[in-house]
């Protein structure tokens, strides 16, 4: 035997020089879906989960996987067949699989992530949803009053001092808040002062001033009266009254009547004379009293008028 080379020839499921190394058919596991690995000799068995039965490495599923309901958030199973196997003289069908088809809201293998989490619209009270850069979380940008990761809490902005300016008056709105602002103010926060005298044009040399936040005309004489200081009194009372013209015509009597004339003449000659001035009067207190209605009426519908702007630009 000097010089020859003994070789070990090794029994099925061992190996190395002397056969003394067991071979281990479970590393790696054959065995898929979660089956249990088993040596035999030169061999194993897969113990398998029920649904897969007794098949050699568990990847044949013998139970519809869709029966489990595995899809999420109403998403709809579909199997993946993969065959006919015959067991116990049986053909049955097998499955390799299943596949979800997810809603619209939802994505993964079995729709277990949302697929947009803006979709879902989780921000409340008409807040902006915002995505993350990754696409996994967002943020709702909530209107100035509410707050809270889905804008779902309220608060009152006009707790806040100061929100409106120059007198202006807080009013809570679902965005948030509006001011009221007075007449000679404009902008979110009352802040912007206006010429309110822009829409008051006062005549006849009239100027305009800002009593009690309205614009009112100052007018340049009494001679001048009205909203506007329209009315000019000289054209409402005339210079030239018809008692004036009566009383230079009674400087021409004596010269009318003569030098031949008796008392009872003058006494009746005056008479007639003071008729004519009380008629006079009349006419002119007539005239006067119509024409200063007229006025304060006119007066009393430009103020109307102005009132109905204000409150439109109020509004």
């Amino acid at each position: 035997m000097h010089g020859r080379t003994l070789k070990c020839i090794c029994d099925r499921g061992y190996s190395g020089e002397f056969c003394d190394q067991f071979v281990d058919k479970c590393r790696p596991n054959p065995c898929k879906n979660k089956g249990k690995c088993h040596n035999l000799i030169d061999d194993f068995y897969c113990e398998c989960p029920p649904e897969y039965g007794q098949t050699k490495d568990c990847s044949t599923r013998l139970v519809n996987p869709c029966h489990s309901s595995p899809c999420f958030h109403n998403g709809t199973c579909f199997p993946i067949a993969s065959g006919r196997v015959s067991l116990n003289g049986v053909n049955i069908n097998t499955y390799s699989g299943f596949t979800c088809k997810c809603t619209s809201h939802y994505r993964g293998d079995i729709c277990e992530l949302p697929a947009d989490p803006c979709s879902l619209n989780p921000c409340n009270h008409r807040g902006q949803c915002v995505l993350s850069k990754d696409q996994e979380s967002y943020t709702c940008r909530c209107y100035p009053a509410f707050t809270g990761k889905n804008c779902e809490t309220y608060f009152d902005p006009c707790e806040k001092k100061n929100m409106c300016k120059n007198g202006g008056v807080c009013l809570p709105t679902p965005e948030g808040y509006k001011c009221q602002c007075p007449a000679e103010f404009s902008g979110e926060n009352c802040e912007v002062m206006l010429n309110v005298c822009s829409t008051m044009k006062c005549l006849n040399g009239g100027k305009c001033v800002v009593l009690n936040n309205l614009p009112k005309c100052q007018c340049a004489s009494s001679r001048f009266v009205g909203t506007r200081c329209e009315i000019d009194l000289n054209l409402v009372t005339p210079k030239d009254s018809a008692f004036s013209s009566a009383l230079a015509a009674s400087d021409l009597s004596c010269d009318l009547l003569g030098s031949d004339v008796s008392p009872i003449d003058y006494i009746f000659f005056a008479l007639i004379l003071f008729a004519l001035v009380i008629v006079i009067i009349a006419t002119v207190y007539v005239y006067v009293y119509f024409g200063i209605k007229r006025t304060k009426k006119y007066h009393s519908q430009v103020q109307y008028d102005n009132d109905i702007l204000i409150l439109l630009d109020k509004n």
